[in-house]
């Protein structure tokens, strides 16, 4: 028995509209993966770390960044690149440019900024241990930027970010 109601069918036209539905749920997935994996912020893929070859330069940076969010820049030098009691390490102006410093820890002793790169100075741990300097930065620029982390006359190292509006 029919109940009367004709409903025309576009078997065509449906289809489509699976495909399309499928494909996305696909890229709702892929977007979500990206997300737990780091791709927009916290998350294995979004820290970077290198070391020099010789072991004695160490950074650990977030590859990933928005615009006016804190982000840290973590180094490690090791006591046989110290100079006079100080430990100095420099950053690319291009780099550090496109950031604001919000604090650095340990505070600087002395900071320099040059035509090419900034020089921070640092009192020497006691006891031999391995300085450790964290920069707290807040990006002011979106897009892919680069630059170099060093020591002077040492190992300097390759900083890569990508920064969200």
């Amino acid at each position: 028995m029919s109940s009367g109601i004709q409903i025309p069918q576009d078997m065509r036209f449906q289809q489509r509209e699976w495909l399309v539905q499928r494909i996305a749920w696909i890229v709702m997935a892929l977007i979500i993966l990206a997300a737990l994996g780091g791709l927009f912020g916290y998350g294995p893929a979004s820290w970077a770390s290198d070391v020099d070859s010789t072991g004695k330069l160490r950074i650990e940076y977030e590859r990933f960044g928005r615009v006016d969010a804190a982000v840290e820049l973590k180094v490690w030098v090791d006591p046989s690149l110290f100079s006079d009691d100080r430990v100095e390490v420099w950053i690319d102006r291009g780099f550090i440019d496109a950031q604001q410093i919000d604090s650095i820890t340990p505070e600087p002793s002395r900071a320099e900024p040059g035509a090419e790169r900034c020089v921070f100075s640092f009192p020497a741990p006691r006891g031999g241990d391995r300085a450790y300097i964290v920069f707290h930065l807040a990006p002011q620029i979106s897009g892919r930027y680069s630059g170099r982390l060093g020591t002077p006359g040492g190992p300097d190292l390759p900083i890569a970010q990508f920064v969200y509006p």
